[in-house]
């Protein structure tokens, strides 16, 4: 049961970071076309974005950057402006 559980752990993780990188690219796309980052994750919406079961908060946003953030199986993971990549932590 440990390695199951385990298992689980790292496909939750996996699936928060997939949902930060399809989150940083709408947040993108609306940065394009709004000319600043989306606030919150319903905004991203209309740019591709759809909620998983690892649900994305956006947690800071403004015009020139954004911080977003999801729970995985063993810890929060984020994505900033200036990393372009998930890694472990919070906003």
């Amino acid at each position: 049961i440990p390695n199951y559980i385990g298992q689980q752990d790292k496909a939750k993780d996996a699936a928060a970071m997939a949902q930060l990188r399809m989150a940083a690219t709408s947040q993108q796309l609306h940065y394009v076309d709004q000319n600043a980052y989306a606030s919150n994750a319903t905004d991203l919406e209309a740019y591709g974005f759809r909620q998983g079961a690892q649900v994305v908060t956006v947690g800071a946003a403004d015009a020139s950057t954004y911080c977003m953030e999801a729970p995985g199986g063993g810890g929060t993971f984020r994505i900033t402006h200036d990393t372009g990549r998930p890694e472990a932590g919070t906003c």
